[in-house]
């Protein structure tokens, strides 16, 4: 059943630190992230403020594990490297 009050973790709106903390970079890296189309983009709250997705910042880091297992690469995917 979804209503507009059935709420999961998932359906969660979480901040750029607490979105860069997930991925496990610095705020700065995770604005780049964002920009070059591997982190999820931003969801405008107003004027200024913005939050993201859990679901999509999940989704985007299962992505990045993927594309890094299925590459053989290190603990550091090369999308975040460069």
């Amino acid at each position: 059943m979804n209503t507009a009050t059935d709420t999961t973790a998932t359906d969660k709106l979480i901040t750029a630190s607490e979105a860069a903390v997930l991925f496990g970079v610095s705020l700065s890296t995770y604005w780049k992230l964002i920009n070059r189309g591997i982190a999820p983009p931003r969801i405008k709250m107003g004027s200024y403020a913005v939050r993201f997705s859990l679901a999509d910042v999940c989704a985007a880091i299962e992505r990045l594990k993927t594309t890094a297992a299925a590459a053989g690469s290190g603990p550091i995917p090369a999308a975040l490297a460069a």
